[in-house]
């Protein structure tokens, strides 16, 4: 186990960080760059049909839905949620979808609109992108429900995954699982003047993607009964920016009552690498991408393709890459404060939540970097750590982690990861609901270990070719992820005991083929980090 980080202290933040390192950064990405191409756009297919809703199709508020049936499960696929977001809807909230007869549910609807990226191989993207898929177990009635967002730094990623796929939290857990689209990058998280005036109720723009997955969870409230899922009884979970959205989800006024439980992976809600905005800040941003289309006003906007819009401003595609970093911004309305400052001050929805983090969380971000001589690491670490930097070298020195690189990996796998895991819990279990921490360790590539987004696999029950041991593990993470579902409580017959996290004792569950339980664990250099980034982030532009 790492060591872990919260707050930030003057001159010592994230955003210092990825300055310090777009040197290395454009080194690493000019060799075999290529110009990323916009996902190839999916065939639109009017898929209604006349008829009633007969036979094994499911009857919503809009129309019957037609699905499939595979090992015991019923797929549905593509099913609208919200009006296609095109023409005078872009840019807009969610609205609801028009009415069919019946609609064959048996396809993904197309992702969301972003540059073609290792993340989205096979993907194919359309505007018309704000649709879900439900996973039913036979016979299903009064389940509880998951509903998955995606990861994929609020720019990249899509519901029809591979890894993704609810055959076997459904079956193997008996619950419904739900996972869902919404709008990436400019489509989702662009604010500008222009589209704030148009909000003349309340003034906002930007968050377009939580207002998607809000407008989704009603979806979820209002329809999931007929699928056989309890809406009393729905828990959101999400990876990287999926848990990102969680925390939003957490803190924003407009989701209360729409879940009862949450599950963040890998992304906390004290920082996840990256400061929130503030609206005026975003508006900047905005404007510096309306200047990249040559356009001053939003109807100028709306007119430009999809092709026209991803190519402007290039999203950054991962947190340390260069680019445009679209996210989550403060605009008084959906996001009345950050979720760190809505955590420091008990604001956060009083649910049970389970969070986490994988070991080598860093690996992922930093494989591609030249960073060989210990020289150019101290000198990033000094750039980051300007009060405080000797003592981060002599906690994460090179000749401890067998070089400069494998130290730089840990202290990004600590600051931006594992430390606000520690940090979140350590405040949440003062609260009534339970928290449980877990960390998984268990390494299928021997260069990156377990890396970002390693443990999806063994929560969905997808891994490709298991070991014996590998299929125990995934078994048992299954299973305490649709327990804590189902309860609020990961803890049951046939897993070892997963204790919560308590007042006196930094509790957590190592996930690995040899599962333990861990309290009250050294961890030098999370202490160091604590006390060099004091305090909640404040979550202002850099």
């Amino acid at each position: 186990m790492r060591p872990a980080v919260g707050g930030r202290a003057p001159g010592v933040t994230i955003g210092a960080m990825r300055r310090a390192l777009v040197l290395l950064v454009v080194v690493a990405c000019r060799r075999g760059h290529e110009e990323p191409k916009p996902l190839p756009e999916s065939k639109v297919v009017d898929t209604r049909a006349t008829g009633a809703c007969t036979g094994e199709a499911i009857k919503t508020s809009r129309g019957c839905v037609r699905g499939a049936r595979a090992g015991g499960v019923a797929m549905f696929r593509g099913i609208p949620y919200a009006a296609p977001p095109v023409g005078p809807l872009r840019w807009k909230l969610p609205q609801p979808p028009a009415a069919w007869d019946v609609r064959e549910a048996t396809a993904f609807g197309p992702s969301c609109p972003q540059l073609q990226s290792p993340l989205n191989q096979g993907l194919a993207a359309n505007e018309d992108c704000l649709t879900l898929n439900v996973w039913a177990p036979a016979g299903a009635a009064h389940l509880p429900v998951m509903v998955w967002i995606h990861g994929g730094g609020l720019v990249a990623g899509g519901a029809a995954q591979p890894t993704y796929d609810g055959v076997h939290l459904a079956r193997d857990g008996k619950v419904v699982v739900v996972s869902i689209n919404y709008r990436l990058g400019p489509l989702g998280f662009l604010a500008h003047p222009a589209l704030t005036a148009e909000d003349k109720d309340h003034h906002a723009s930007g968050n377009l993607g939580i207002h998607d997955q809000i407008a989704a969870l009603h979806w979820v409230q209002h329809e999931i009964a007929a699928f056989g899922g309890d809406a009393r009884n729905v828990t959101i979970f999400g990876e990287s920016a999926g848990g990102e959205s969680v925390c939003a989800l957490l803190a924003s006024p407009l989701a209360t009552g729409l879940y009862a439980k949450a599950i963040i992976q890998s992304a906390q809600c004290v920082s996840y690498g990256k400061a929130l905005r503030p609206l005026k800040g975003a508006e900047a941003q905005g404007l510096q991408v309306a200047k990249a289309l040559g356009c001053a006003d939003a109807e100028c906007m709306r007119g430009k393709s999809v092709d026209e819009l991803l190519r402007a401003a290039p999203a950054a595609l991962g947190f340390l890459s260069k680019g445009e970093h679209y996210g989550l911004v403060v605009d008084g309305w959906l996001l009345p404060d950050p979720p760190a400052t809505a955590l420091a001050a008990g604001k956060l929805a009083e649910v049970p939540i389970m969070l986490g983090t994988t070991e080598d969380e860093g690996t992922l971000f930093t494989s591609k970097l030249p960073l060989r001589r210990p020289a150019v690491y101290a000198a990033i670490v000094r750039k980051v750590f300007p009060k405080g930097a000797d003592r981060v070298l002599k906690v994460y020195a090179p000749e401890r982690y067998g070089g400069p690189k494998g130290a730089f990996d840990a202290l990004v796998t600590d600051l931006v990861f594992a430390c606000p895991a520690r940090r979140a819990a350590r405040t949440l279990q003062a609260r009534p609901p339970k928290v449980f921490r877990y960390v998984f360790t268990h390494a299928r590539n021997a260069e990156l270990g377990a890396t970002h987004g390693s443990e999806l696999p063994f929560v969905f029950g997808t891994v490709t070719k298991p070991s014996a041991d590998e299929a125990a593990l995934a078994a048992v993470m299954l299973g305490y992820w649709t327990r804590f579902a189902r309860t609020g409580d990961p803890n049951g017959p046939g897993a070892p005991a997963w204790p919560p996290v308590g007042a006196n004792a930094d509790v957590y569950q190592q996930l690995a083929v040899s599962i333990a339980t861990h309290a009250n664990v050294a961890e030098p250099g999370c202490d160091l980090l604590d006390s060099l980034v004091p305090g909640e982030l404040d979550d202002q532009p850099d």
